[in-house]
C-alpha cells in the first residue's frame, strides 16, 4: 500500500547531507558490511557530509555501528525494516544487490542506485536485472569482483561530483515508470479469482 500511494509523495531530501542506503537483500550481503564502511569514511576525508542507512547480517551490527559511530558518521543499521518507502525518500544513492523487488522498488521511488549483482544468481538473473536498469540510464553496475573500496569510491566521487548524474537518472526513471504498475498486477491477479 505504502507504494501505491508513494507517487502522490514528493523526495522529502532537503538538506546538504548525502543520504545513501545500503540494501543487501533479503538476508544482508556480508560484503557490503566489509567495503562500504570503509568507503564511507573515504567520502567523509574528502568532506562529504554523509549519512548511512545499511542493512546487514546480525552479526555485523555492533562492528557496523562502532565503526560509524568511532568516525561520527550518522547511521541507522537494521536487519530488517518493515517499510522502507520512508528511507527511500530520503536517499539520494542506493548500493544493492540486484534482485527483482529490490531493483524495481528502487526505480518506482526514484532512487538512484549502484547495483552489486550477486555473482552466483540462477541464471545470472540478478546480473541481468541490473544491466536491464542500467542500459535505461537509472543505476550504475559493479560487478562483484571489481567491487571493492576503490572502485566504489571513485564511482560515488564521479557520481556526487556531477550533481546532474543523480538528476539524470532520477529523470530516466520518470520517463520509464509506470505508476499504476501494482494495480494493474493487483486487477490481473482478480481476474483468475
Amino acid at each position: 500500500k505504502e507504494f501505491l500511494n508513494f507517487s502522490k509523495r514528493q523526495k522529502i531530501k532537503n538538506n546538504k547531507t548525502f543520504s545513501i542506503l545500503i540494501l543487501g537483500g533479503s538476508q544482508g550481503a556480508e560484503i557490503f558490511g566489509k567495503i562500504v564502511p570503509k568507503t564511507i569514511k573515504m567520502l567523509k576525508d574528502k568532506g562529504f557530509d554523509i549519512e548511512v542507512n545499511q542493512q546487514c547480517i546480525k552479526s555485523q551490527n555492533d562492528s557496523l555501528i562502532n565503526y560509524y559511530d568511532k568516525h561520527s558518521i550518522k547511521n541507522n543499521i537494521f536487519n530488517f525494516i518493515p517499510n522502507l518507502v520512508d528511507l527511500y525518500s530520503l536517499t539520494d544513492l542506493a548500493i544493492t544487490r540486484c534482485g527483482a523487488s529490490s531493483t524495481a522498488e528502487l526505480f518506482y521511488t526514484q532512487t538512484p542506485f549502484i547495483a552489486v549483482p550477486y555473482p552466483h544468481s540462477a541464471d545470472n538473473h540478478q546480473y541481468l536485472n541490473a544491466k536491464y536498469y542500467e542500459n535505461k540510464g537509472c543505476c550504475w553496475v559493479i560487478k562483484q569482483d571489481s567491487f571493492n573500496e576503490e572502485n566504489l569510491f571513485n564511482l560515488i566521487i564521479n557520481i556526487f561530483e556531477e550533481k546532474n548524474k543523480l538528476k539524470n537518472a532520477q529523470n530516466k526513471m520518470k520517463e520509464n515508470i509506470t505508476y499504476n504498475v501494482y494495480s494493474k498486477i493487483e486487477n490481473l491477479i482478480k481476474e483468475f479469482f
